[in-house]
């Protein structure tokens, strides 16, 4: 099974519920409650959302099983890498609420400065360690955990 949080766009099954789910978001909390944190939001599917009284707010262990992982490139891994460590010290109380908000901040601040080019050297140091996870190496073949069946561009007409 998966490890760590899922990218949004996965499609879960939950454990005490029939219909599936999409994952639309990470770190959600109750609007009625704020102390109330959740790994993801999630919407029913095929049906998508409709109003956020039909929005699911559930845990890394309310999943029975992972039917699709949705699209992750390097900027999802770099903020998914940084969120669940605060996320979960969030939820053991080990940290606040306003430290975790500041700290989800400053975290996505480092991710638009390296989509700006601003920190190419962290960018490029990023990119090469998770290189290996996202190179070309497969020529055009689907990889196999993130569904991605696209065109193999790389055989010739025959």
């Amino acid at each position: 099974m998966w490890e760590g949080l899922l990218p949004i766009g996965s499609i879960v099954k939950l454990k005490n519920l029939e219909m599936l789910v999409m994952i639309m978001g990470v770190w959600q909390t109750k609007i009625s409650d704020e102390t109330a944190v959740y790994d993801y939001a999630g919407v029913t599917y095929p049906h998508g959302y409709i109003n956020r009284d039909l929005t699911l707010g559930f845990d890394r262990e309310d999943i029975e099983d992972v039917l699709y992982i949705g699209y992750m490139d390097y900027q999802q891994q770099f903020f998914m890498e940084r969120i669940e460590p605060i996320l979960d010290g969030l939820k053991a109380g080990e940290i606040t609420q306003e430290e975790a908000t500041e700290m989800a901040q400053n975290a996505a601040d480092e991710i638009q400065a390296i989509i700006d080019g601003k920190d190419i050297e962290d960018s490029a140091e990023f990119i090469d360690d998770i290189g290996d996870e996202f190179d070309d190496d497969d020529e055009g073949e689907p990889d196999e955990d993130s569904g991605d069946e696209s065109f193999d561009d790389t055989k010739e007409d025959e």
